[in-house]
């Protein structure tokens, strides 16, 4: 039975939920070369005979074309599409793929490029493996968008919809952005943009509303919590979407959420550290429900932060070679207690972190199972805008722990009750108990300190 889900309004977010990939762009065959679609089914079938985690058979890797190449065809109406027999004498998996491809799209008369593409993608499906995929350039496009977020103009808010007053409200300012330089604060209440009430409007619409051009202005009317209203004036800028929420909770708690492991968000994580050290925070929770993962190489940097000279994750390729990365810090940033959330949506580079950091007794877990996504993933960017995801690796906690298929157990199980809202204790049963225990961690060390 699927648990209830967090509140989360921030669009990046929610697609961050589907990500389980371990995505590394580019490597030794991200070059584009000028060639055609043969050449493309080529470079796949290499790839997956060479790197995917476990050998596979140029048999299966065909046969996942030919279903694929079938199953477009039927769907542009193409009534008992069958494969015809080639002659096969002298010529490798790859190629014969290729002319099926071909002979397909002549015979049926499908779009030429669309054939191979289908040819493609069955040729990964043929691995039998959920996470190896290939992608067209759009569907790459898509894919990568959250990954690597590119800036949008506009005021540099998260927004929801405020269920008591109904008036949009900036869930989260971006700390030097328009909004957070004229002012605006997390929680306050947008009533009107440009003179038009938001009382009512779903996010999309107000969002809509204060995006526009570079340099140009919005008005923006506010509320506070303490009721103070006022009008503003601000200037468009391009703002990219954090992968990473940062604030103050009661008792100098600090709380970071992390959204995904994208490019930026080592660098994002940095910074919510030193904002959360200025702030005098005694405590951290770090916060990875719903987080599907990303790029291995923010989890390791992120990791680092919180113990020196110590493994984080290792990793078992097809021929069993293990790589062993660890902490290069010589000393931890993080020597406050920390409690780290989790859920069965929290996956790939968010276990190696979870992992790393229960493993080293650097955190504890509060909530419930990790998906136990214990693979690695490489992308690799192909011709024309096309990449393919290739299972290429199994990998290891520090402890040796092979969570593929089971996940971490949290040190403390707490359900995730319904209608939990990101970053509130008062609605959140696992971010209160996080905060309890944090408390009790740090009276321990003040008594200790005192003693």
């Amino acid at each position: 039975m699927r648990e209830p889900g967090l509140r989360v309004f921030v669009p990046l977010l929610a697609v961050a939920a589907a990500l389980f990939a371990w995505p590394v762009a580019g490597g030794a065959h991200s070059s584009q070369r000028s060639s055609g679609d043969s050449e493309l089914i080529g470079e796949v079938y290499q790839l997956l005979q060479t790197t995917f985690y476990r050998p596979i058979s140029g048999r299966a890797i065909r046969a996942g074309a030919d279903a694929a190449i079938l199953e477009y065809a039927r769907k542009r109406g193409a009534r008992a599409p069958r494969i015809a027999a080639a002659d096969g004498r002298g010529a490798g998996t790859a190629s014969l793929i290729s002319a099926d491809a071909a002979r397909a799209s002549k015979t049926y008369r499908l779009a030429l490029q669309a054939t191979f593409y289908a040819a493609a993608a069955g040729m990964a499906a043929g691995t039998r493996d959920r996470w190896t995929e290939f992608f067209t350039p759009q569907e790459w496009a898509s894919f990568d968008a959250p990954l690597d977020p590119k800036a949008i103009f506009g005021i540099g808010v998260l927004l929801d919809i405020d269920p008591v007053t109904h008036f949009a409200r900036s869930f989260y300012v971006i700390p030097g952005g328009p909004a957070d330089n004229a002012g605006i604060s997390s929680g306050d209440l947008i009533t009107a943009v440009d003179g038009k009430s938001t009382r009512g409007m779903i996010q999309p619409q107000v969002s809509k509303l204060l995006r526009g051009a570079p340099d140009t202005n919005v008005r923006v009317a506010t509320k506070a919590d303490d009721g103070g209203e006022r009008e503003v004036s601000l200037t468009r800028s391009g703002v990219r979407p954090p992968t990473v929420i940062v604030k103050l909770l009661p008792n100098k708690v600090g709380y970071i959420l992390v959204g995904i492991f994208a490019e930026p968000t080592a660098g994002e994580f940095t910074e919510a550290l030193r904002r959360l050290k200025r702030e005098g925070a005694r405590a951290l929770i770090v916060d990875l429900r719903d987080d599907g993962g990303g790029y291995i190489s923010a989890a390791i940097a992120i990791a680092s932060h919180f113990f020196s000279s110590a493994p984080i994750v290792t990793t078992l390729d097809r021929d069993g070679a293990a790589i062993t990365q660890s902490s290069n810090d010589e000393e931890p940033q993080i020597t406050t207690p920390v409690a780290v959330l989790v859920n069965g949506f929290t996956a790939s580079a968010s276990e190696i972190l979870a992992g790393a950091l229960q493993d080293n007794h650097a955190a504890i877990l509060i909530g419930t199972r990790t998906f136990g996504k214990g693979v690695e993933q490489t992308i690799t960017r192909l011709r024309n805008g096309a990449a393919i995801k290739i299972t290429t690796a199994r990998y290891l906690t520090p402890a040796n722990r092979d969570l593929n298929g089971t996940g971490l157990e949290p040190d403390v199980p707490v359900a995730l009750n319904k209608g939990a809202m990101v970053g509130d204790p008062g609605s959140d049963a696992q971010l209160q108990s996080a905060l309890a225990y944090l408390e009790r961690q740090v009276a321990l060390r003040d008594r200790a300190t005192s003693d």
